[in-house]
């Protein structure tokens, strides 16, 4: 999985700190907060700004305070970030240069975030995809920042741009160019591979409850439906600054959901594990007395008796004695011991000394 993610970090981050620092090597920035004047009341540019710090602080704490932590969980909190931050700063654009820069530091993130989204929820519902369609995908995402990022220097995904300020937040007004369907399509098969992995875990029955589908569906349907609606009415608000950051706690809510029964499900099996190994397993560690021992001999039907040396080693033998310690008990060497071992194990129908402790513990059953 690390190999995998690797593809996205290599990219990502570094066109991320590209970004804001050409951005903060304009002066329109510092001129922009003093044209503005007063313009900070309660505006969209504050709205957008706080966005940016929850988003931020997500970030953070999702980093530093989560124990388990999900790499494409936290690139996924990394590209909300970077959406709003983009958002924030178009929001307080003095020039055009300015804002579009912005806007392509919004895109940056908007361009990752799906296949994060995707990576994320397949971790959820438990589906690796191979490394060459993350490759792909990843691919596909720097083709389509690519596409957005040309606005301003291309007419081929905006035909016109122009800046608007209006109760001292800033806009961009557009009119799309002709390749700025492929985004909409790339946006739509993102959606749509994310609904077929919610519904081939159901199917597979890959999660652990249909509950946890149903959250999943939940983030899915959330971000579509609000940016079908964006489609279709025009907002100066990008709401799905906000729905990001709601799906990023739901995903991350249902990762510590999905990890405690995990763990929960672990220790069980491995609870049972040990009390089956307990029950199928001798306790090779029991010693017997001499009178256990002459009750087992007794009890079984011996093709040939044992003599009373045999029956000495035996008994010492199951008192928990080593054979050097039943040579001296005797008075004989160890390979004497060993001798009269094997001539009790071939009377008794064992091999070893481990069958004859679990033939012992299978007549005192």
């Amino acid at each position: 999985m690390k190999g995998k993610i690797s593809h996205i970090k290599s990219v990502f981050f570094p066109l991320t700190v590209l970004l804001l620092l050409k951005l903060f090597s304009f002066t329109g920035l510092a001129a922009s907060a003093e044209n503005a004047g007063t313009a900070y009341d309660i505006n969209l540019s504050l709205v957008y700004g706080l966005v940016a710090a929850i988003s931020f602080s997500l970030l953070l704490v999702y980093r530093f305070g989560v124990r388990r932590r999900e790499m494409w969980l936290t690139l996924l909190f990394s590209a909300v970030f970077v959406v709003n931050a983009g958002y924030f700063l178009l929001s307080v654009s003095r020039s055009l240069d300015f804002a579009l820069w912005a806007n392509r530091v919004s895109y940056l993130g908007s361009a990752f975030l799906p296949l994060c989204m995707f990576m994320s929820i397949s971790g959820v519902c438990r589906i690796k995809p191979g490394k060459i369609f993350v490759t792909a995908a990843v691919i596909v995402a720097c083709l389509m920042f690519l596409l957005a990022a040309s606005g301003g220097w291309l007419s081929v995904y905006y035909k016109q741009v122009s800046l608007v300020i209006e109760n001292g937040s800033a806009r961009l007004d557009k009119v799309y160019g002709e390749l700025h369907i492929l985004y909409l399509i790339y946006l739509v098969v993102c959606f749509a591979l994310m609904v077929g992995v919610i519904i081939h875990s159901v199917v597979r029955k890959k999660l652990a409850s249909y509950k946890y589908a149903a959250m999943v569906a939940l983030v899915v349907l959330l971000n579509l439906l609000i940016w079908f609606i964006e489609q279709i009415i025009n907002t100066d608000f990008e709401v799905l600054s906000v729905s990001y950051i709601v799906s990023e706690l739901l995903l991350m809510f249902i990762y510590g959901m999905l990890n405690d029964h995990n763990e929960l499900h672990r220790n069980l099996e491995k609870v049972t594990a040990e009390t089956q190994k307990k029950k199928d397993t001798p306790n090779e560690k029991k010693t017997y007395t001499a009178e256990e021992v002459k009750d087992f001999i007794s009890a079984l039907a011996l093709t040939e008796a044992l003599t009373s040396r045999e029956e000495e080693v035996l008994m010492l033998t199951l008192s928990g004695e080593k054979r050097k310690a039943v040579a001296d008990a005797l008075g004989v060497s160890e390979n004497t011991v060993k001798t009269h071992l094997s001539h009790i194990f071939a009377k008794l129908g064992v091999s070893s000394k481990k069958e004859l402790i679990e033939k012992i513990f299978a007549e005192t059953e």
